[in-house]
């Protein structure tokens, strides 16, 4: 036999199903799709039964007896491969034919039997079928042009003759179709009752009952089974297929090259492996099941449910936290779990640790989305001999016009989407049959069918319109740019949406990993490498040359070397302990490749869903209406939202509240285990010796846990009543408008169940919850008894803990709800992004006269000068503008003044009002204000800088440093963004003319900076109403804790001059969409180093930043200034020859004699006024020549000066260094 074959291992599922499991009423939940039902007008139900519906109930009968054989398909069988291009997934197709074997000893007699299974037979295939009992599953005809239904999976018993494959007859066979997902539903594969004879084959044992030994029933038996799987066409298999499905290849891959193809599906191969594969076939086993009809449950590690402990929170990472945190009573556990999901362990010994990890946390509870794009000419990325940073490039003209379209198109597709649910939902909810509406509904046909046709005319030209502005963007690219720039796109602020609750279970019994390790590649063997010998009782056994077999004919020829493989195995499996040791030991007592998923056999228990129902009330954010009548349910205390005990809907429900229910059903996965020994590998790469062993043994531990999780999937659909359940694919008659939709409206025919919330706030508690695994073996672990739930109490982490002091409804128990905090449940964003520094405009944006300072947002910089006690004050580029300082006037009052710096350009802040208007807006307000108010400001900045911690102080070598750190004045933009119009409701009696919504007027506050976190650089902000200019009357702080005792003495007579920031109840802004968002503009003073973050708990944090590069150059040309009044100094015209050292640069012919500062740091000079008329003095500057201890006759008569000594930079913009 040659080696053209490749055998490719699968995992093989025997489930015993005697009388005593058959008995067991409550050990199933098991169902079946219902493509009839979704295709029938009268019912339009979900393709999959709805949780707790549907279920069936044969398996109480006899023909449920026997051992269920379910194959896993490898993994690479199962993944799909996205194409970009299209956007659509495709999977690969998958062996159609299976060879099942079975070994049985009964009464110490061996027999064998076997069967085809024919995987992808369709009833539509024979015209005489029954069409109702014909095939073994519901399915859709893949040939249809529109959905059809159809049966699929057939078995052919052996005994009744040879197999002959109905390709054969066929003169134009058509493609093969069968992939994992069958008709579209991702557990196809996988959940038995929707693949019987197709992935699963049920093995009734009847042909081994002897009427000579009076057998009712099947005797008991020793069986053995094999499977062996093909494709009915080479052409189809997966080594052909690999390169034509998109991504499965990586890049640089050879499509030729079997090992390339064979690395990307994960599969390794014999060393002596040769060019000569062509094909593949499938093969597993299932050895030594025990079956006793009469016997009990088989032992399986399905736990009783008595030890299983299950946790909720906002994901995976929190309510694996909590678990965590509960099961060692260590929160500190909790936070290293939560750490290393996160990739942040380094997190936990830093300063700002805790709030980066729950920073980190937080971000995970939401999903993000695309928020559009933004044009801008760049350089060319290139290598520079020079760390400085490249010159701004100024903008195009044209530039203005491309983001504005590209803005116009954001827009429009968002606007699309929209129209494009409402006219799926209007057309779905047309379709329906008049049993689904609720009673009494007057249903006008005319005014459903003109609204359909009115918003399908919308669609239509806002495509049109689209499609335009898609032409006119293209042709931007088109546009001439110098060589060393480009045209780039850059992404703007993703949206976020709340991901649904998580749930994390300990003690399910998994004993399956989430997928092969990258680095442990699935082992296949050749025919020419099969098991040559065995060890069984001493004596080594090799394979028979004819083993009993049932008729082969037509099957492949690898088939009868796998079958004589069973047949030693089987024997090893009837010897004793042959079978274990022979597992535990294949390298000593065998010979050849081992096969993997080799194995006793044990009753199988494979966790694959969680399944659930719960009953949930409603805690409105907001109730009474948008008004002064109005109140809002919900506190925000800066980090997280409180509720205040308010606002629950009365109903006749269980403590006299309105209840709704929703079931769901989701995929279980050791997810969390998965990710906690991945990140624990990716530490390896780097970790120091000592540490390699403890991390080897953390993923070994990792492995072990018994730890399942998943979101509980669709929860936040439901709230808006959306369908994310398997339908019926959208309708030819309107696909082109409509486009593809994975949701169909819940119009709630029972009024009763309306509950539209786009603001999701409430709790809720199970009524029931299962886990059930692939064969639909059920474990129990909330079950409804009469109204009351018998439960394990819930782990809950503290983000969905209810305050116990604040029950929904009088005495109830708080333990077993759960609590959701507010969250819009449309895309939204926080949208703080700096502006231009002048007129706000956003930075990417072209002004018609362009600005000289570039596209800067700083509107000025400030430097503590502690030596003067003054605040210096310089123009967004670096240039000096003034001082304030504190005076005593001549009525004896000391109040603020401002005096313009050297070769300030400008007298008064009013002179320069228009073009540094935020500058002179925060310098004219506090000229002529009390000193107290200085000295509070002065205070603020430098203890706030003292606080927040400088990134790299050793890059910064500017001049200005020795005065202190710079502040900079950044203006910057605040808003919370809807993506597209407000969600409405598509209940029948909102869906045709929907009511305004009100949640685009409430109002959330937003928190800036972090006054306990080193790494947030805010020290205070400007602001006004939205609308109005900025004013500069009051400065907000976000100082808390026992500083704030300072501020609340600090009034004047015009007002407070500074406010404290506390929640952030003083920015109160709604979400609105896009084209409608109401915006404030603020003038942030913080550390240009460090980021300001935007804090709300409706959405993740964000934070602004101001170019590193931008900072630099404008630090550099700042000049700093000290006051000197008077200085007793000559100028001296001419510098002598002597007593200048050999370091000292050389003289200059003239400057003022006065001892001269180290110039480590940079050039010093001396800067006095010259008498001038109106307007900004003139100014003279001096160099300082060195003063020593000679005697100079000839110098002019010291003069008592009054100006300022300056330190600036060298021309390379650095002082010496040493």
């Amino acid at each position: 036999m040659t080696d053209t074959d490749l055998i490719v291992p699968v995992e093989l599922h025997a489930l015993v199903a005697n009388r005593a499991v058959r008995a067991d009423k409550d050990r199933f939940k098991r169902w079946s799709p219902m493509f009839t039902m979704m295709l029938n007008e009268e019912f339009k139900t979900s393709g999959e039964p709805e949780p707790y519906e549907n279920l069936q109930d044969y398996w109480t009968g006899t023909g449920f007896e026997g051992v269920h054989l379910q194959w896993q398909l490898p993994e690479a069988l199962t993944t799909g491969h996205l194409d970009h291009d299209s956007g659509e997934s495709t999977f690969p197709l998958v062996p159609n034919r299976w060879l099942v074997v079975r070994y049985a000893t009964v009464r110490g007699a061996t027999t064998v039997a076997g069967w085809v299974v024919h995987s992808d037979y369709l009833s539509s295939q024979r015209p005489d079928a029954n069409p109702i009992w014909d095939g073994s599953n519901s399915y859709l005809n893949p040939y249809a042009a529109t959905a059809t239904t159809d049966r699929i999976g057939r078995a052919h018993d052996l005994a009744t003759g040879p197999w002959h494959d109905p390709r054969e007859d066929d003169p134009a066979p058509r493609p093969l179709f069968l992939t994992a997902i069958g008709s579209g539903l991702p557990a196809f594969a996988a959940f038995a009752p929707y693949h019987r004879n197709v992935f699963l084959f049920q093995d009734t044992l009847q042909d081994l009952r002897d009427r000579q030994h009076g057998d009712n029933y099947p005797p008991d038996a020793m069986l053995s089974y094999a499977v062996i799987g093909w494709y009915s066409d080479d052409d189809a298999d997966i080594l052909r297929q690999a390169p034509e499905i998109p991504d499965l290849l990586p890049p640089g891959a050879d499509p030729g090259n079997l090992v390339d193809v064979l690395e990307a599906l994960g599969w390794a191969v014999p060393d002596c492996a040769s060019g000569a594969i062509r094909r593949t076939r499938y093969a597993g086993t299932a050895l030594g099941v025990d079956w006793q009809r009469e016997g009990l449950v088989p032992d399986s590690d399905r736990p009783d449910g008595t030890s299983t402990k299950f946790a909720l929170g906002h994901s995976t990472a929190d309510a694996g936290a909590a678990l965590v945190a509960q099961q060692t009573r260590s929160a500190r556990d909790g936070d290293l779990i939560k750490a290393l999901f996160h990739g942040e362990l380094g997190a936990m010994d830093s300063a700002d640790g805790p709030i980066d990890l729950d920073e980190a946390m937080r971000r995970s509870w939401f999903s993000g989305s695309e928020g559009g794009s933004l044009w801008r000419v760049v350089n060319r990325p290139a290598e520079q001999d020079t760390d400085e940073p490249a010159p701004e490039l100024p903008q195009p003209e044209w530039l203005d016009r491309l983001n504005d379209h590209q803005a116009e198109y954001d827009q429009g597709m968002a606007e699309l989407a929209r129209l494009q649910w409402r006219l799926w939902s209007l057309w779905w909810l047309r379709e329906l049959p008049e049993k689904r509406r609720p009673k009494p509904f007057e249903f006008d046909v005319a005014a459903w069918n003109g609204e359909i046709t009115a918003v399908g005319e919308q669609i239509s030209a806002l495509q049109a319109t689209l499609e335009e502005l898609q032409t006119a963007i293209d042709e931007f690219a088109d546009r001439e740019l110098p060589e060393t720039q480009e045209l780039k796109r850059s992404p703007q602020p993703s949206f976020y949406r709340p991901a649904d609750p998580v749930i994390v279970m300990e003690g399910a019994g998994t004993t399956q990993p989430l997928g092969r390790p990258d680095d442990q590649p699935l082992p296949c063997r050749l025919p020419s490498a099969l098991l040559t010998r065995v060890r069984i009782g001493g004596a080594d056994v090799t394979p028979a040359p004819d083993p009993p077999a049932p008729d082969l004919t037509g099957l492949p020829e690898l088939c009868r070397p796998l079958i004589a493989e069973l047949a030693m195995l089987d024997r090893a499996a009837r010897t004793g302990s042959a079978l274990e040791d022979i597992v535990a030991r294949p390298a000593d007592l065998t010979d050849g490749p081992f096969p993997e998923y080799t194995r006793v056999w044990r009753q199988p228990w494979l966790p694959m869903y969680l399944q659930w129902r719960i009953k949930y009330c409603a805690t409105p954010f907001r109730s009474g209406g948008t008004g002064q009548g109005g109140s809002d349910n919900w506190t925000f205390d800066g980090d997280d939202y409180h509720w205040n005990g308010t606002g629950v809907p009365e109903g006749d429900g269980e403590g006299g509240v309105r209840w709704t229910s929703f079931a769901g059903r989701s995929f279980l996965t050791p997810g969390l285990s998965y990710v906690l020994r991945e990140q624990a590998k990716r530490k390896l790469a780097g970790a120091p010796d000592e540490l390699l062993g403890q991390l080897r043994l953390l993923q070994d531990d990792f492995d072990e846990l018994d730890i399942l999780s998943q979101t509980l999937d669709g929860f936040n659909d439901w709230l808006i009543q959306q369908n994310g359940a398997a339908q019926v694919t959208t309708d030819q008659r309107i696909l082109d408008l409509a486009g593809q939709s994975n949701h169909v409206p819940d119009a709630a025919g029972d009024r009763r169940e309306q509950r539209f919330q786009p603001v999701r706030a409430g709790q809720f508690y199970f009524t029931e919850l299962h886990v059930i695994d692939r064969f639909g073996q059920a474990l129990r672990l909330v079950t409804a008894l009469d109204s009351q739930p018998a439960q394990l109490a819930p782990v809950r982490a503290a983000s969905v803990t209810p305050d116990p002091e604040k029950p929904l409804f009088p005495g109830a128990k708080t333990d077993r709800f759960i609590q959701l905090p507010p969250r819009l449940l449309q895309d939204a964003r926080i949208r703080f992004e700096p502006v231009h520094h002048s007129d706000d405009r956003p930075l990417a944006a072209v002004s018609s006269a362009p600005d000289p300072l570039g596209d800067t947002p700083v509107a000025g910089w400030l430097l503590v000068n502690h030596l003067d006690q003054t605040l210096l004050v310089y123009a967004p580029d670096g240039s000096p503008l003034g001082e304030l300082r504190v005076i005593r006037t001549a009525a004896g009052q000391r109040e603020i003044a401002w005096n313009s710096l050297p070769h300030a350009r400008y007298d008064e802040p009013g002179d320069f009002e228009g073009v540094y208007p935020h500058v002179a807006g925060f310098a004219s307000e506090l000229v002529g204000r009390d000193a107290d108010t200085f000295g509070l400001l002065m205070t603020t900045i430098d203890r706030a800088l003292s606080r927040i911690a400088d990134p790299a102080p050793e890059e910064d070598r500017t001049p200005a440093r020795l005065i202190g750190r710079p502040v900079a004045m950044i203006r910057a933009r605040l808003g919370l963004e809807l993506l597209g119009p407000p969600l409405t409701d598509p209940a029948w009696d909102e869906a045709l003319r929907p009511s305004a919504q009100e949640y685009p007027d409430y109002r959330w506050p937003v928190r800036l900076g972090a006054y306990e976190r080193l790494a947030d650089g805010l020290i205070g902000y400007y602001t006004s109403e939205p609308g109005q200019d900025t004013s500069y009357r009051q400065l907000h702080v976000p100082v808390q804790g026992r500083d704030t005792a300072a501020y609340a003495s600090a009034a004047a007579d015009d007002g407070p001059y500074f406010s404290l920031i506390g929640t952030g109840a003083g920015i109160a802004m709604p979400a609105r969409s896009v084209d409608r968002s109401l915006s404030r503009y603020l003038t942030l003073l913080a550390c240009p180093h460090t980021a300001v973050h935007a804090t709300t708990d409706l959405l993740p944090v964000t934070s602004l930043a101001v170019d590193a590069d931008l900072t630099h150059r404008a630090l550099a040309a700042i000049r700093a200034s000290f006051r000197l009044n008077p200085l007793l100094a000559p100028v001296r015209s001419e510098e002598p020859t002597r007593g200048s050292a050999r370091s000292e640069p050389e003289p200059a012919n003239s400057g003022i004699f006065m001892p001269r500062p180290s110039a480590l740091h940079g050039a010093w000079s001396w800067a006095e006024p010259l008498v001038s008329g109106d307007g900004p003095p003139l100014w003279t500057d001096l160099p300082i020549l060195p003063a020593d201890d000679l005697s100079h006759p000839d110098d002019p008569v010291p003069a008592a000066r009054a100006g300022y000594l300056q330190l600036h930079p060298r021309a390379d913009g650095q002082g010496e260094t040493r």
